[in-house]
């Protein structure tokens, strides 16, 4: 009993000492968990090359452990965290050698669940983590949470691996990417959102790796008639905004970008003075303005 989870356990475990060799197998049985764990995702990470003075370094090297462990998740296990809240089951073979990464066999199901996101709720129909002998920290995925309005259900699609899904999005009756996100999100047709709901859409087409996003971002900028629209990433593919502009007039040009990953907005302003003068002023993590001159060859 944790702040963060609550557990019953029932194990059966043979546990073997020889020297500093510790041997583990067995069987972990698990028929009641709540598990809340704290949402650490904005928390910033600890570089792989600090080091904290006056901690004693501990040798990892002196104990050799293995183990080969059989978790058997009951009825009761339940997961709230992330917006997700549900319930877990399954049987897991954990299996880890000194010097090498910790590996999984077998199937964690989600029997129901429901997960929260852009203040929408979807419904999991199906979800399964499919443990294949590799590496437990990248399973594999299948999972379809849907939402349903009305006559229309749409919903997402999650395959491929932990590390890096394949997200599909799909409607019935079927229809284009951009009205079968305007649906999950918001529960109606395209030609019913305001500029406001397009700009969530193109966040969410973005955050859940769609390919379509920045097509969709044109979209919705034909939609709305504005003469600019679209999600710009930097070269690294660590940074990305959207940016919303259009000209006021034929030499006033504005921009406003939304941060997509990391929480900055920014302005920019763009004045022709003629055809060759221009003046530039943005506002956002930085402040500045330039006068730049073009020569056209």
């Amino acid at each position: 009993r944790i702040p963060e989870a609550s557990v019953v356990v029932s194990p059966d475990l043979i546990l073997q000492l020889e020297n500093r060799s510790i041997d583990i197998s067995g069987d972990l049985y698990v028929p009641f968990a709540r598990i809340e764990p704290r949402d650490l995702t904005t928390a910033q990470q600890v570089s792989n090359d600090t080091v904290i003075v006056g901690r004693q370094q501990v040798d990892e090297s002196k104990w050799r452990v293995t183990t080969r462990i059989n978790l058997i998740l009951g009825e009761r296990v339940t997961l709230f965290g992330y917006g997700f809240e549900g319930r877990l089951t399954g049987r897991l073979r954990v299996e880890e050698e000194p010097g090498k990464p910790t590996t999984g066999t077998g199937e964690i199901t989600i029997p129901e669940g429901r997960y929260r996101a852009y203040g929408q709720r979807l419904d999991i129909e199906n979800g399964r983590v499919l443990f294949s002998g590799g590496p437990v920290a990248n399973p594999g995925l299948d999972i379809r949470a849907t939402r349903t309005s009305g006559n229309v259900v749409s919903g997402l699609q999650i395959s491929g691996r932990l590390q890096q899904p394949r997200i599909e999005l799909f409607s019935i009756p079927a229809m284009g990417q951009t009205d079968t996100l305007s649906y999950l999100l918001f529960g109606r047709p395209l030609e019913t959102t305001s500029g406001e709901d397009s700009a969530l859409m193109a966040q969410a087409a973005l955050a859940i790796g769609l390919a379509g996003g920045d097509r969709i971002a044109r979209s919705l900028r034909d939609r709305f008639g504005l003469d600019d629209f679209r999600v710009e990433t930097d070269d690294t593919g660590d940074q990305a905004s959207l940016i919303i502009g259009r000209y006021l007039s034929s030499d006033v040009y504005v921009s406003y970008g939304v941060g997509l990953i990391e929480s900055v907005n920014s302005i920019n302003l763009r004045y022709r003075i003629d055809d060759h003068w221009q003046l530039e002023a943005e506002s956002g993590t930085y402040h500045g303005a330039d006068i730049l001159y073009t020569i056209e060859r």
